[in-house]
């Protein structure tokens, strides 16, 4: 199956041909599905997880060997049988919701299994098991003395519930991910296809050549400005990680300091508005509070943040009287590639305030990247570098739906369990009904699960 191209190290096979093909086509119909109903609700996210589980076992197949290959290649045929089989009886499927044939309770279980594998693929082996715990608990948490009772449903309404019924994996935290998540992880990987990563990096370069703090402060600035566009701490971490480590090492920070500045640093580009990672569109969705109110209320603590993590590098590198190296920056290319960032920042901030749909500010804000990129003459990213930074879009938003999946059983059970009303009624009774208290135990709730698993989760 293989010749001698490769793609990044990686032989151009039927695999990797096919992830370009299902990613572009995720692309073109989230794209289109912005501006137009293509499908109903529901069918929309049934499309959305489908090509998100392709797209994450034919990633997982492009690096597998020997009978991981095959297998991973086997949970692709069952994506796209299981979301199939949704697509073409969906009537059916929403008419006998709780009466489901034993071919649909089937289905259903293969369709949580795949997401559970999915994201245990994409983000470890904690969040899935975690989910599994809480599914699981009811069965046994109804012969459970109080506060630890809950109600437990059949096993086939269960199944039902978390997937083949329309709920579970397909409820809000799936639909979260279809309708905004996607497109603005896109958005943050245009933008870098189209030279924003050389932007922040030269930004950051040039404050830290002006301070004390050095490359320490290079890696603050840099991922403060490439969180606000991607939210993601991966992203944040392998792009701006990879040089500001070695220069931060070479200034003379310990391996161990460096690390921990670039980690603190990136972690902050996921409350780094205006895109958030995630947190901030679970929020708008769930809470009903409008995605630019959260945004402009996370401005000041985000600041903070990184005020913060700043401080802390500028104050070290003055106790170790570390000498910053100083890089060539040209000012005048800077300032001419700096449209590159500023007119989608302020196509999405301006379509927010005027109170446009988040995926419509989406759409725009992606397409406003290519019109600015394409039309600079130096600098100028290639058709090449924009339809890499389309995929690999796809390929993180693949991952977040999936996740988002798995989450959607988790609160369901939450939900149909009365672990939830169990635990709100818990806080208010800790807190004696105080705001304050309330809000000190919520924080070491959100602690205690983003140490388990992503933000989403807590």
């Amino acid at each position: 199956m293989q010749n001698a191209k490769t793609q990044k190290g990686l032989p151009v096979d039927g695999v990797t041909i096919a992830i370009t093909i299902v990613a572009l086509a995720m692309v073109i119909y989230h794209m289109t599905s912005a501006q137009y109903i293509i499908q109903s609700a529901e069918l929309f996210l049934n499309t959305h997880i489908g090509m998100a589980l392709i797209l994450v076992f034919l990633g997982k197949a492009q690096y597998a060997r020997g009978i991981k290959r095959h297998l991973t290649l086997l949970a692709v045929l069952l994506s796209v049988a299981a979301t199939g089989y949704v697509q073409i009886f969906y009537t059916e499927l929403t008419d006998r919701v709780w009466f489901n044939t034993p071919l649909d309770l089937f289905v259903g279980v293969i369709l949580i299994l795949l997401v559970l594998e999915a994201t245990r693929e994409s983000f470890g082996l904690v969040l899935p098991v975690m989910i599994l715990i809480i599914v699981i608990f009811p069965f046994f948490g109804q012969y459970f003395p109080e506060p630890f009772n809950c109600t437990a449903l059949s096993i086939s309404k269960t199944i039902s519930n978390l997937s083949i019924g329309l709920s579970g994996i397909y409820g809000t935290v799936l639909s979260v991910s279809a309708n905004y998540i996607f497109l603005f992880i896109l958005f943050g990987s245009v933008l870098q296809g189209a030279g924003a990563t050389r932007l922040f990096t030269q930004i950051g370069g040039l404050v830290g050549g002006k301070l004390r703090g050095g490359a320490g402060l290079t890696a603050v600035v840099s991922s403060a400005l490439l969180g606000s566009v991607t939210g993601s701490v991966a992203a944040n971490i392998a792009i701006t990680g990879s040089f500001t480590i070695p220069l931060m090492k070479k200034m003379g920070y310990s391996p161990e300091e460096a690390g921990a500045i670039e980690a603190a640093a990136s972690n902050g580009g996921q409350i780094m508005p205006p895109i958030m990672g995630i947190s901030a569109f679970a929020m708008a969705a769930i809470t009903g509070i409008p995605y630019i109110n959260i945004v402009v209320m996370a401005i000041i603590p985000a600041l903070l943040y990184f005020i913060s993590v700043g401080a802390y590098v500028q104050l070290r590198a003055m106790k170790r009287q570390l000498t910053p190296t100083r890089e060539e920056v040209d000012v005048r290319e800077l300032l001419l590639s700096l449209p590159v960032f500023l007119f989608p920042f302020g196509v999405i901030i301006g379509l927010l305030v005027m109170d446009f749909s988040v995926a419509y500010v989406a759409f725009w804000s992606i397409i406003s990247t290519l019109a600015v990129s394409l039309a600079r003459k130096k600098g100028r990213s290639s058709l090449r570098e924009i339809m890499e930074g389309f995929i690999q879009g796809a390929k993180e938003g693949a991952k977040i739906a999936v996740m988002c999946g798995a989450i959607g059983l988790f609160l369901e059970t939450f939900i149909t369990s009365g672990l939830g009303i169990k635990l709100a009624a818990g806080i208010e009774t800790w807190s004696g009904g105080h705001l304050f208290p309330a809000l000190v135990i919520i924080g070491m709730i959100c602690v205690l699960m983003g140490m388990g698993g992503p933000a989403m989760t807590a």
